[in-house]
């Protein structure tokens, strides 16, 4: 282990100051191409992985996410699930890397440590049918599933080690770490949008004018377009043209039996004992009282009597209407039109809620009502069925009629009492403001050439003559001279915005040291922002949340132009001026040292974990398959 450490420190702590420089080092050696023969998902040096065993690994990924949110999975499951497996490929090509450094120094998994990792999953409640049921979800064996936690113990052990090598920090990161965090500046943003200088943006003499309008000629390109008559055929306009047939309306009658049936009904008497909710002593009271109210009715009591007494409901005990089966819960439904439930005697009706002693006085069967009294409602429902055939029907009928002959179209539908309606203006497909006119145009478009059509506008078939097509045209530039000058202006403020950011940073980083007020920058189109001592994580807008700012500003320790050159975000323009830096009391850092030296080793040891994987991928051959990225 030390020999391993004492071998690669020299090259670490190299890598450690690279990698704060970039990061971007970090794929250097990777190859996501790969060969047409590939029978592996990834290959890192000679070591392959699967496809299904990265299958598993994903899937595991999914298992452990899912259990972290509980009952919220599904709520944020589309966020975290995106670029899972981008993830999983990183974290499988960089447990082989460390895994095969370490191997290559003689290292060894320790037995012991992938018992106490296989506790952890379980949180110390490890069981045989736990495991087993855990390795069939993610659909691998025991053997391979410790192998990993195998190779995992490895990476861990090695993770370590870099913590250890990283315990004392210099002292220097720590207090440099605290200027950073503590640090409190004074500064002001100069924001310059393309927006800002697009009018300030001259323009040019017309040959570059008509330049630009050929260049981006389709900008300016007026889509083909059509003028039209059209006659639609709703349904509702033949509905009660539909002829209707006896043998239809029995038909229907047969086929929808169940929507003319009148189920079972019963008049009743009733006495009402409410039951006390969650007083079960009051509840058995009740249930008393009901026991000694059916004795009394059965040895003759008037029913009447009883219950404007002791029943709860509005009726007290007088004849309710016909009750139908269904209206009232499955309790009554079975005590009631039970066979084995007489009439005038009393039925004990029980629920949750109340107790019912119902005397039934009259109870009629289930029937069908008489084809004659649901007739009218058979024919206007076959209409309604019937009506959009007979319309279509209809209009494909006169259109052959129309193509055989040079009748017009408003001769042609004359006779059919139909709305005549009219495409005015030329319509383009952008044009089109209704789904109607959107297919009428899209039709005539299609069929180039026709002047007769016939067009399904989504509820109906429309009968369209085309007055005038007009095909895709380029308009002269002098009749869009204006529209061109507008975007010749959009399209070269970006560049203006860099061209007068640059000129006012250089005058404010110039030797003389310019001055320029607030006043004279917003001439300039710029947007001014101030802050006054404000740590750095505390500037929480644009541009200070890039963290190229970030790390300049912490780096800076007196007043001045933040960068040699404004910062593009966007297409924004933005120069940052730092007017004061009040660095932090140092008898703070006396009483914050032992967590800054904390944080300081942790960073170390993020870094050079960074940089070894860095080194170790910039030597290594990498390779993912195609197939990967494209499930």
């Amino acid at each position: 282990m030390l020999q391993f450490a004492h071998r690669y420190y020299r090259s670490v702590i190299g890598i450690f100051f690279i990698t704060i420089i970039g990061i971007s080092m970090l794929f250097l050696g990777v190859d996501v191409g790969g060969g047409p023969q590939q029978t592996y998902a990834i290959k890192i040096n000679e070591s392959e992985v699967g496809h299904e065993e990265l299958k598993r690994r994903t899937r595991e990924r999914e298992m452990q996410i899912e259990r972290a949110l509980g009952e919220n999975y599904r709520q944020f499951a589309g966020q975290l699930l995106k670029g899972l497996q981008q993830q999983v490929v990183d974290e499988i090509i960089n447990e082989n890397l460390l895994h095969q450094a370490v191997t290559e120094e003689g290292m060894a998994p320790g037995k012991q440590f992938v018992r106490n990792l296989l506790a952890q999953l379980f949180q110390g409640n490890f069981s045989m049918e736990k495991y087993q049921l855990l390795l069939r979800q993610i659909q691998t064996t025991a053997p391979a599933f410790e192998n990993r936690l195998a190779t995992e113990t490895l990476s861990l052990q090695l993770r370590g080690l870099m913590r250890h090598v990283s315990l004392f920090p210099p002292e220097q990161l720590a207090e440099q770490i605290f200027r950073q965090k503590e640090t409190l500046y004074t500064v002001s943003s100069f924001s310059l949008s393309p927006e800002a200088v697009r009018a300030k943006v001259e323009i040019p003499e017309d040959e570059v004018l008509e330049q630009f309008f050929y260049e981006n000629q389709i900008d300016y390109e007026i889509p083909a377009r059509i003028r039209a008559t059209y006659v639609r055929f709703p349904a509702e306009s033949y509905r009660k043209g539909v002829a209707i047939l006896e043998e239809d309306v029995e038909a229907y009658y047969l086929d929808h039996e169940r929507e003319f049936r009148i189920p079972a009904a019963a008049r009743i008497r009733e006495i009402v004992l409410p039951l006390k909710e969650g007083d079960i002593s009051e509840q058995l009271k009740t249930e008393g009282i009901a026991d000694e109210l059916v004795e009394r009715l059965a040895n003759g009591d008037d029913f009447l009597k009883i219950a404007k007494e002791y029943s709860q409901d509005s009726l007290k005990g007088e004849a309710s209407e016909w009750i139908a089966r269904g209206t009232q819960g499955i309790e009554f439904d079975s005590a009631i039109f039970s066979d084995e439930s007489p009439l005038n005697t009393i039925t004990r009706v029980a629920t949750p809620k109340q107790i019912r002693l119902v005397e039934i006085l009259e109870r009629k069967d289930d029937s069908v009502k008489p084809l004659d009294e649901v007739r009218e409602q058979i024919e206007e429902s076959i209409r309604l069925t019937d009506a959009p055939i007979y319309a279509a029907e209809k209009a494909r009928t006169l259109f052959e009629t129309w193509q055989e002959g040079n009748t017009s179209l408003e001769e042609l539908v004359k006779n059919e009492q139909l709305k005549i309606e009219k495409l005015e203006k030329l319509t383009s497909l952008q044009d089109a403001t209704t789904p109607s006119i959107r297919a009428i145009v899209k039709e005539a478009l299609e069929q180039l050439g026709e002047e007769r059509l016939l067009v399904d506008v989504g509820t109906e078939l429309a009968l369209v003559f085309i007055d005038e097509y007009r095909e895709l045209e380029l308009p002269a530039f002098d009749d869009v001279r204006e529209k061109v000058i507008e975007q010749y202006r959009t399209a070269e403020a970006p560049a203006l915005a860099r061209q007068i950011a640059i000129e006012t940073t250089g005058a404010l980083v110039g030797e003389n040291g310019e001055t320029l007020s607030e006043n004279i920058l917003k001439e300039r189109g710029f947007s001014v922002k101030k802050y006054s001592d404000k740590k750095a994580q505390e500037l929480r807008e644009l541009p200070f949340t890039e963290p190229a700012v970030q790390e300049a500003l912490v780096s800076q320790t007196e007043a001045g132009i933040l960068a040699s050159s404004p910062l593009d975000i966007n297409g924004t323009q933005y120069i940052i001026q730092v007017n004061k830096t009040t660095p932090p009391n140092q008898s703070i850092f006396s009483e914050q040292q032992d967590a800054l030296k904390q944080q300081s080793s942790q960073k170390i040891a993020r870094l050079l974990e960074v940089g070894l994987l860095a080194h170790l991928k910039s030597k290594g051959e990498i390779d993912i398959a195609p197939a990967v990225f494209n499930q």
